[in-house]
């Protein structure tokens, strides 16, 4: 329970979400590739234990089945106990709750399955670490259809620049490209505030700011989102310049 942001789910000394400004993150991970992708029915979730994700995922009528990959039966425990606002699309028949390794599912899984494959991920430590890596990224383009969508939280530019420009640099010579396209939030309880999300495209290009201007607006307003609007999607994907150049010189 924190002071200021209510109650706080803390891994390994690291903030993962509190119930104050979690919308910002979850809407951004979620509406943002739902509508590039256009209308995705399958989708799988790596991690996201705490199922903000999934609550987000099951406002879009398309989505018939979710897939979530999650290691940590303690985070699904916690999160269900502690923080109903999140994990109460859990139970939803439309969902389905795997505890195991992500990395591994997705590596067996069968290809050209997925519309959407969201990774909810922590940081690159400890069992996290493979979700930041080519041979992950090579499984995921094998098990999205053709015009799939991968869509990750890929880190603090200014926190963790090392990894960031790496992630996109191994995504564009894995999908090509014209096939990505990174994005930002501001979500307070993050390191530096400032974080980063990035979208590809199996068989691009990806057009981040081609999308169903008027269904987004429908949506938004109809769900009455705290954070994602049309306006914020054409805005998110509006990089400041330290952030276009860490890109271009690698």
């Amino acid at each position: 329970e924190s002071y200021a942001y209510g109650k706080t789910l803390v891994i390994d000394d690291m903030v993962m979400v509190t119930e104050r400004d979690e919308f910002i993150y979850h809407e951004m991970i979620v509406h943002v590739p739902v509508f590039l992708q256009g209308a995705p029915e399958e989708v799988l979730v790596i991690g996201g234990g705490d199922g903000g994700t999934v609550r987000e995922l099951l406002k879009h009528p398309s989505v018939k089945r979710v897939t979530l990959a999650e290691i940590d039966q303690t985070v699904l425990d916690a999160a269900r106990q502690l923080l109903p606002q999140l994990s109460s699309a859990l139970d939803d028949p439309r969902v389905t709750v795997k505890v195991l390794d992500g990395i591994e599912f997705l590596k067996n899984s069968a290809a050209a399955l997925y519309d959407l494959i969201i990774v909810d991920g922590s940081d690159p430590e400890g069992p996290a670490e493979g979700l930041f890596s080519a041979s992950f990224y090579e499984d995921a383009h094998r098990a999205l259809k053709s015009g799939g969508i991968l869509n990750l939280q890929s880190e603090g530019p200014l926190f963790h620049t090392p990894t960031f420009v790496a992630l996109n640099r191994c995504l564009r010579s894995i999908f090509g490209e014209a096939a990505v396209a990174c994005y930002l939030a501001y979500i307070s309880t993050y390191p530096t505030g400032m974080w980063s999300f990035t979208s590809v495209r199996k068989e691009g290009p990806l057009e981040p700011l081609k999308f169903d201007l008027a269904q987004a607006t429908i949506f938004s307003t109809q769900h009455q989102l705290q954070y994602y609007t049309p306006e914020m999607h054409y805005a998110a994907f509006s990089l400041p310049p330290f952030i276009k150049k860490m890109l271009a010189d690698h």
